[in-house]
């Protein structure tokens, strides 16, 4: 269960989920100057406290401030090229100038490495913001409030994946359910969509901008054509990757089939239900669980990075 002190904490990162979207995007437009095109900078948030946006006005020659990003939040702020941005980050002044159309700026650290133990045993997770800053922002900000604590893989497909994150917790589970996210767009290599890979880390959705906590991992028997067909969506963007040191934990997770209607494991709407955790230890009483997931520690110190 998440302890009752964390759960304000809980209901303030929901706020600033739903709040970078649209609605805030209108909140956050640096005017551009004659004969500028206006381009899009998004900022996302990794850190445990807020951040203050401020832009140069050139005019004053003076930053002026320009939004608050809240942790594990981004805002995307409609600005020109050759605007310079700033943010102050640990006693240390960190600045940003638009050199294209479409920058991503990721405050945070570039990997994070968590820990997660489950009832088979601990995988380690490396998680990588540059590949997918606003899913990696919502995992991140979800594992240091303790979401995952108890969360049962209810979803364990062997040769295909595992999914998780339908938080024991109703309150908690009921409330991220409807705080989507926008989706990010899929990391490139050598400038094609970078392919998925066993023990690889993605959100479940249903649509368009539908990630929410569902997380799945690909299984590390998955067969080649089933890890082609991930990414395939546009929220199945991967945001991290399991050490591959700790498939074997993976291969030993319980497996009751696929999801209901489409095979004999868990109705994920049931789960969410407020007695949803007794109807899996009635029903699915071999199920695995995660006990916790924890940071271990960041790969770097470094407080921002251009994508």
């Amino acid at each position: 269960m998440i302890l009752l002190s964390v759960l304000p904490r809980l209901f303030i990162v929901l706020l600033s989920l739903v709040v970078s979207s649209k609605s805030q995007e209108d909140e956050t437009t640096v005017e551009a100057h004659d004969n500028e095109t206006e381009v899009e900078v998004r900022f996302t948030n990794l850190m445990e406290h807020k951040v203050e946006i401020n832009w140069y006005d050139n005019p004053s020659e003076e930053f002026v401030r320009a939004n608050t990003i809240l942790p594990g939040s981004g805002v995307i702020m409609t600005s020109g090229i050759g605007h310079t941005f700033s943010y102050d980050m640990e006693g240390t002044t960190h600045t940003f100038t638009v050199q294209d159309h479409n920058s991503n700026v990721v405050i945070g650290p570039d990997h994070f490495f968590v820990k997660c133990s489950t009832t088979e045993g601990d995988i380690h997770l490396n998680v990588i913001p540059q590949w997918s800053p606003l899913g990696a922002a919502r995992f991140i900000d979800l594992v240091r409030i303790g979401y995952f604590n108890q969360c049962a893989l209810n979803r364990v497909v062997k040769k295909f994946l595992t999914q998780f994150g339908i938080s024991s917790d109703f309150e908690a589970r009921t409330h991220l359910r409807q705080a989507t996210i926008h989706d990010d767009a899929p990391p490139l290599v050598d400038g094609n969509v970078m392919p998925f890979q066993p023990g690889y880390l993605s959100y479940a959705g249903s649509g368009p901008d539908s990630r929410t906590s569902e997380i799945f991992m690909v299984m590390p028997d998955a067969e080649e054509h089933q890890v082609k067909a991930f990414g395939t969506n546009p929220w199945e963007t991967p945001f991290g990757f399991v050490e591959p040191v700790d498939f074997h934990v993976m291969d030993k997770w319980y497996s009751y089939g696929d999801i209901a209607p489409f095979g004999d494991g868990p109705d994920p709407q049931k789960i969410y239900e407020e007695d949803g955790y007794e109807y899996l230890r009635r029903e699915f009483p071999a199920m695995s669980y995660i006990h916790n997931c924890e940071i271990i520690s960041p790969a770097r110190d470094d407080v921002g990075e251009e994508l």
